[in-house]
């Protein structure tokens, strides 16, 4: 588990020997059957849960994950297989990481992503899919 602040909040979850989380983030498995096909954005990246979920599931998405803070980025490579997810897999996903402010408008331009996922956006702490 991924707790980064005195709150005692989860912020990832990553389970020796499967992807399941038996949490909120199961659900956002989902997006891909719901959206049409095209890239998928996680504003709020964290440890990567989601998108170890999703490629998982739906081993050909293409997803972008953006995060704030290159400390979490750098534990999630080293703690939560987040470089595994960075590498094409067999049917041709992968996770592209970017380190920075997901929602300054010139990185999340309009009709650039088939569906956004935001996980714990910093400032509101914004939780759903779209």
């Amino acid at each position: 588990m991924l707790l980064l602040d005195s709150t005692h909040n989860v912020h990832s979850i990553l389970n020796k020997g499967q992807k399941w989380t038996g949490s909120y983030w199961d659900e956002f498995a989902s997006l891909p059957a719901v959206i049409p096909k095209g890239p998928i954005a996680i504003l709020g990246l964290g440890g990567g849960t989601a998108a170890h979920l999703m490629l998982d599931l739906w081993p050909s998405l293409q997803l972008e994950g953006w995060e704030i803070d290159p400390v979490l980025i750098d534990k999630a490579r080293q703690y939560f297989g987040l470089s595994d997810l960075e590498k094409h897999n067999m049917a041709g996903g992968i996770l592209d990481v970017h380190i920075g402010d997901a929602l300054r408008p010139s990185e999340n331009d309009s009709g650039r992503y088939a569906g956004k996922l935001l996980l714990g956006v910093p400032k509101g702490r914004i939780w759903g899919w779209g």
